[in-house]
């Protein structure tokens, strides 16, 4: 049997306020940046062999900072950036709250079934996931790897470890902090066939 084991580092907080952040490229501010050493001190494994970033700023910034520091291999992957927001990415949440209420509200409750104005489907987004993690598990099998990436990433990650597609509310209902780590395990059995595992601790 074969398991690779991914820990899922959530990126810290940003520059630019509370912004619908998908594509808009910000940096951390001194807080993520501090809040992403702490959670590599206490949340990460003695032993990592590589580590996978999203190549948005505020991952990959970091990934490549603790590459250097632990003398790790940094793979940026970009099929692990956040979900494109459309026509509203980067824009203030209060601002689209006090103008488009009714349509956030809808896309927070349902996103496969109400998009916003431009943006990437929900569909295509978790494809695009499972494509880059299919790859990601072709070149490092049987290693530990920690990816740095977003909530809607890890959430998705998450429902394929579940076996939860296309459930409405999912995404919401998954509180992830800033700096936030999930560990998963894919496993290969003598026979080929591979399984997700969730792991809590």
């Amino acid at each position: 049997m074969t398991q690779t084991i991914f820990y899922l580092m959530r990126h810290g907080q940003c520059e630019g306020g509370n912004v619908l952040r998908g594509r808009s490229d910000l940096p951390l501010s001194e807080l993520g940046f501090a809040q992403m050493q702490l959670a590599c001190a206490t949340k990460l494994p003695e032993t990592i062999d590589a580590l996978v970033t999203s190549p948005l700023s505020r991952c990959q910034g970091f990934a490549e900072y603790y590459a250097k520091k632990k003398q790790l291999p940094c793979h940026v992957e970009a099929g692990l950036m956040e979900i494109d927001f459309g026509d509203w990415d980067g824009e203030m949440i209060d601002t689209l709250f006090a103008e488009h209420s009714e349509a956030l509200n809808a896309y927070w409750q349902d996103p496969w079934r109400a998009p916003l104005p431009g943006s990437e489907p929900l569909d295509a987004f978790e494809q695009r996931i499972e494509t880059c993690i299919e790859q990601v598990l072709h070149r490092h099998s049987g290693n530990t790897l920690l990816l740095i990436t977003h909530g809607g990433v890890i959430r998705h990650l998450m429902g394929l470890a579940l076996g939860i597609r296309g459930e409405v509310g999912f995404y919401t209902q998954l509180s992830l902090d800033y700096g936030s780590v999930v560990k998963l395990s894919h496993l290969v059995d003598n026979d080929g066939k591979g399984y997700w595992r969730l792991h809590w601790s």
